[in-house]
């Protein structure tokens, strides 16, 4: 599941040019999962310089997460059954 995922987080970074709201809604079984899916995410916008500016979890699911993830912004996303990963170009200059 993260592979197919990756991949079709890497296709959407490479033909977007606006901000970017990436939807999952297949989520991670444990934190550990949740870790590499937030990883793969952060390195996916960096080779697309794309930048991950918002992660939005539902937080009942994954209470371990906390205010950030690395510089990323974490905020509930009211839905328990979603993630949405927000990518901006125009952070580009300023995450580098």
């Amino acid at each position: 599941m993260l592979n197919d995922l990756m991949k079709t987080l890497d296709a959407s970074l490479a033909s977007a040019s606006n901000r970017l709201s990436f939807v999952v809604t297949e989520l991670p079984q444990s934190d550990e999962h949740m870790a590499r899916l937030l990883d793969g995410a952060i390195l996916a916008a960096h080779r697309h310089r794309m930048p991950l500016v918002e992660i939005q979890i539902g937080m009942a699911r994954f209470p371990a997460m906390g205010a950030t993830y690395w510089h990323v912004p974490v905020s509930d996303s009211g839905d328990p059954d979603l993630i949405r990963l927000v990518f901006d170009p125009s952070q580009s200059q300023q995450a580098a």
